[in-house]
Parts: structure tokens; C-alpha cells; sequence
């Protein structure tokens, strides 16, 4: 295992640059699937982001607008 931080010179064609390096920080991805290769579309790792987040603020502000009229009533 390289332990070298700086990357690779590889090839430049059509506009693409191509290098390589390795770390022990990186998570290994083999090609092949024989160790901790990601399952494809299996991304759940938890977390939703912006949007589940104004998900829960509009559902809470809709169960405190029927509270309120409920209590009001």
C-alpha cells in the first residue's frame, strides 16, 4: 500500500485527466465485489438532508395549527 499523498500523473485524451493515488484514510472499493463494495441502490446511511428537515417543520406546523384550533374550540 502506497502511503505517498500526492497523486499520479496518468493520461490526458479528449479533454479528460486521468490519475491515481492511494491512502489508508480512503474506504476500499473493490471492482469486483469482494470487500466492502457499496450495494447499489442501497444508500441508506441515515441522515435526509434539507429537505426531510422542511418535511418535519411543515408537519409540525400543521399538528400545532390543528392543536391550536382544537384547544380554541
Amino acid at each position: 500500500m502506497a502511503t505517498d499523498p500526492d497523486p499520479t500523473f496518468d493520461s490526458y485524451a479528449d479533454g479528460v485527466l486521468s490519475l491515481s493515488w492511494s491512502t489508508p484514510d480512503a474506504c476500499p472499493k473493490a471492482l469486483d465485489g469482494s470487500e466492502d463494495a457499496p450495494i447499489p441502490g442501497n444508500s441508506r446511511n441515515g441522515g435526509g438532508g434539507f429537505w426531510s428537515f422542511l418535511k418535519f417543520v411543515f408537519w409540525m406546523v400543521v399538528l400545532v395549527l390543528i392543536a391550536y384550533f382544537a384547544i380554541g374550540m
